[in-house]
């Protein structure tokens, strides 16, 4: 019972003028011009909401600007490749013989970046891939992976498609500089998978020789060494040759891309699931953790940070498939990996871009 100024009031008369009430002042906010708005502010909803306005802009910006072309012409690739069938074997060799070197030697003899920022990318390169093998191992040791399937966990984890996919995202991301970088990351890269990669498909049975042999059958080597010399040296190339590996490595982004549809196109699931899930979540989730992790620790930062990062990021590369292939790993698991991680990637560099960006 409640009084006010000698009036009694029972809780069933409070209850009833509190309903009339409701229904008065939503008339009064229907007929007022403008409408009346009644408004509760939620101090901790606001700024999470303002925030939450300004990040999903910048994902669809991110999605449709920078990932989204690099499945166009990849998806465009597969679907021609469905009807024609071209030789992705002599494709690829083209993409590896010809055009990255030239764009490798293009990139590194224009390239204004200091040396301490090219020891930090190949680090960062190295001990993110050195990272994820000892991960990897253990993974698939404590799991008791057949030796087949381990061999190729292992090698989907640790080796990346920095080339014809981190290249072309590096490239709509952040322009030249950030191209420049992620060549420096790629030649790192496969410098490692030419070595520790080939011990690891093997399981041990290469030699040193055979690792150091297959490094300096590649082209990429002696582009890079060419591209170090004009650089330090201001020297150039003559001009017919100059503009003819200009003109290459232009040509090297969107030839990677169609490369990758035809890869893509080729690939089927396979029947390892769990295997295949944990693979997908380490290579594109602990993966660019760790690197996070290792440019914290290594000082290293801004474009370069974001580059390294980015690069760490990609898709499980071909080039596994290739070793699983050639030293008995589990190719149909391998293969299936390469495929799952490249689909689920749009998301992942997505969300990945929007937080380094």
């Amino acid at each position: 019972m409640l009084s006010y100024n000698n009036i009694s009031w029972d809780n069933q008369k409070v209850n009833t003028l509190s309903v009339l009430f409701q229904k008065l002042s939503g008339e009064i906010h229907l007929l007022a011009d403008p409408p009346l708005t009644f408004k509760r502010e939620c101090v901790i909803c606001t700024p999470t909401l303002a925030r939450l306005e300004e990040v999903m802009p910048s994902f669809f910006s991110i999605a449709a600007n920078i990932i989204a072309p690099v499945f166009i012409i990849a998806g465009l690739s597969a679907l021609i490749d469905r009807h024609f069938r071209p030789d992705a074997r002599a494709l690829s060799g083209i993409a590896v013989y010809l055009l990255t070197p030239s764009l490798v030697l293009d990139s590194i003899a224009h390239s204004t970046l200091q040396a301490g920022e090219v020891w930090q990318i190949v680090a960062m390169a190295f001990l993110n891939s050195l990272t994820m093998v000892l991960l990897g191992m253990g993974i698939a040791r404590a799991l008791r992976f057949e030796r087949e399937l381990a061999t190729g966990f292992i090698l989907t984890v640790a080796l990346l498609n920095t080339g014809n996919y981190g290249l072309p995202v590096s490239d709509f991301a952040f322009g030249k500089e950030g191209l420049q970088r992620a060549v420096i990351f790629f030649l790192a890269s496969s410098v490692w998978t030419n070595t520790v990669g080939i011990y690891v498909a093997s399981r041990g049975t290469g030699t040193v020789r055979q690792a150091l042999g297959n490094v300096f059958k590649s082209p990429l080597i002696y582009a890079m060494v060419i591209g170090f010399v004009l650089n330090t040296t201001g020297a150039a190339l003559p001009l017919p040759l100059e503009r003819a590996v200009n003109l290459l490595s232009q040509a090297t982004v969107p030839f990677m891309l169609i490369v990758l549809g035809l890869q893509l196109s080729r690939t089927s699931l396979t029947r390892h699931l769990t295997p295949l899930t944990l693979a997908v979540f380490v290579r594109l989730v602990v993966g660019p953790l760790l690197a996070i992790g290792w440019a914290a620790l290594l000082g290293v930062s801004d474009l370069t940070r974001q580059v390294s990062i980015l690069q760490a990021a990609m898709p499980s590369g071909v080039m596994s498939s290739v070793l699983a292939t050639l030293f008995g790993g589990d190719a149909r698991f391998v293969a299936a990996t390469i495929l799952l991680t490249t689909l689920a990637s749009m998301a992942t560099l997505t969300v990945l871009l929007a937080y380094l960006m």
